[in-house]
């Protein structure tokens, strides 16, 4: 799965922070969420509809159980006889049926032309003194290759998100703005910087970024090291594989129906382990120690290659709502003269060594007097670093001649994983290990990707923290005004 790091240019928010900020005043947020009248009503209604479905399946538990034997045992066949269209298991870290079962999935959602379903998305935190839930409803519906509508229907938080094929969409339900951006892939919408403001936080982890992508499975394997089957298991009546991935710094499980649509059930992280893992040191201890976190998505009423009418992804701007460039209050592109830098912008950069994927040693000291070095910290996981990290390629090539030269600083993965990763992307690139993460403690790292451009005299002149559309322009702008200066000479 790819785990989810999402940032405007002037943001220092990892997603260790961004559950932090969202998480202390839960509270406000539920007020204004599950006592909200038409989330109680479209709760209640969602029970009611549940409660029957199960009284209903239980009935034809046992006639299900049989056609769903019958169904895998084809399945298996056909998978046997049959090759898959999406990627193969290449790093050998799913076992055989949990691959199997992956494969299936995969070329199920490749092979719908249309698609809808009802995402229903669940967060419970308690503390010493208070638990709070938090529940949203939203509703899916996709059109290959590249429609989509996002409909929040209860809940927080969110808006809703449309792509008609030309432009895409954000439109934010609290602050009744929204922004329009150039269509692109629908994998590639939930990494951009406006999706946390209309999708939450947690959206990369339900999975459907990769359920409405080209490759399903080489989506949700990314960053994985092992995937485990761990049975059959019902979920409200209906009979699912149970899978287990495990990451970097959490896990997560999957439920797939078992029947003959493969569709998922239910996805559910391990958030708090995540939580624990990824934020600062002293800010994990507090939040491992105090707060405990559940989060589930239980994907509901899926429909297959459904008949849907073009106007259904056609975004019509709410009542009094305005148009913005980012939801961001003193994001660069509104308002560059409030953006905050980093203290560490003038500051000389910390020097270190750390082993690069060909064997080699990278020591920042030697470029000193000689070279302008773009660092890039980042995850194989991590969706705006899999944006970011082909721009800064190509980008810092182009300045080969000045100079530049460019090491991705990979954070907390192993060699074969990186290895692996950069080759899948074609991405022709020598990348350093920060395996034990200290290299990134001493450059304050608290959410990826970082970009940090160190001149000549080793001085930072940059420190950029996550993903933009206009990244390749900023990055090119910077480099250019760098190369030029008297600083870089």
């Amino acid at each position: 799965m790819k785990n989810f790091r999402l940032f405007t240019r002037s943001s220092v928010l990892g997603v260790s922070l961004v559950m932090a900020t969202t998480l202390l005043p839960l509270d406000v947020l539920a007020k204004k969420s599950i006592t909200d009248s038409t989330s109680s009503d479209t709760s209640t209604s969602t029970k009611k509809k549940t409660t029957k479905e199960k009284t209903t399946k239980e009935k034809t538990t046992k006639e299900k159980s049989t056609k769903t034997k019958h169904s895998e045992k084809k399945s298996k066949h056909e998978e046997t006889n049959t090759s898959s269209t999406t990627s193969t298991n290449t790093n050998g870290a799913a076992d055989q049926k949990s691959d199997e079962v992956l494969h299936r999935l995969s070329d199920f959602y490749v092979g719908l032309k249309t698609w809808k379903t009802r995402l229903i998305q669940k967060l419970v935190a308690s503390s010493d003194t208070k638990t709070v839930e938090l529940l949203s409803v939203v509703d899916v519906s996709v059109k290959q290759p590249n429609l989509i509508a996002l409909n929040l229907r209860a809940g927080m938080p969110g808006g809703s998100m449309y792509c008609d094929g030309k432009d895409a969409y954000f439109y934010s339900q609290i602050l009744n703005k929204y922004n329009v951006k150039p269509a692109t892939e629908l994998e590639k919408l939930f990494s951009d910087s406006s999706s946390r403001y209309v999708n939450g936080p947690y959206a990369m982890y339900s999975l459907l970024p990769s359920l409405v992508g080209k490759d399903p499975y080489a989506s949700i394997m990314a960053g994985v090291k092992k995937a485990e089957y761990l049975g059959a298991e019902d979920v409200d009546g209906t009979p699912c594989h149970h899978l287990r991935f495990t990451q970097a710094s959490f896990s997560w499980d999957l439920w797939v129906d078992s029947g003959k649509d493969p569709w998922v059930v239910k996805v559910s992280p391990d958030l708090f382990a995540d939580l624990a893992n990824t934020a600062p040191k002293s800010l994990g201890r507090a939040l491992a120690k105090n707060t405990k976190m559940a989060l589930t998505f239980r994907y509901k009423n899926w429909l297959a290659n459904p008949s849907l009418k073009k106007n259904v992804f056609d975004f019509e701007p709410p009542p009094e709502s305005t148009e913005v460039k980012t939801f961001a209050p003193d994001a660069a592109e509104e308002k560059p003269e409030k953006t905050e830098k980093s203290p560490m912008v003038g500051k000389d950069a910390p020097t270190f060594k750390l082993a690069l994927t060909d064997g080699k040693e990278f020591d920042l000291s030697k470029h000193k007097d000689k070279d302008v070095v773009v660092i890039d910290f980042w995850a194989s996981w991590c969706p705006p670093c899999r944006e970011s990290l082909p721009i800064l390629t190509k980008v810092t090539k182009t300045f080969k001649n000045d100079h530049v030269v460019f090491y991705p600083i990979n954070v907390g993965e192993d060699l074969e994983t990186v290895k692996a990763y950069l080759s899948k992307a074609n991405l022709d690139v020598t990348a350093a290990l920060d395996t034990d993460k200290k290299v990134s403690e001493l450059y304050g790292v608290n959410g990826i990707p970082q970009t940090v451009i160190i001149d000549k005299n080793g001085v930072i002149q940059v420190l950029d923290v996550g993903y933009s559309s206009d990244m390749e322009k900023r990055i090119t702008s910077d480099l250019d005004a760098l190369v030029k200066s008297k600083s870089a000479k």
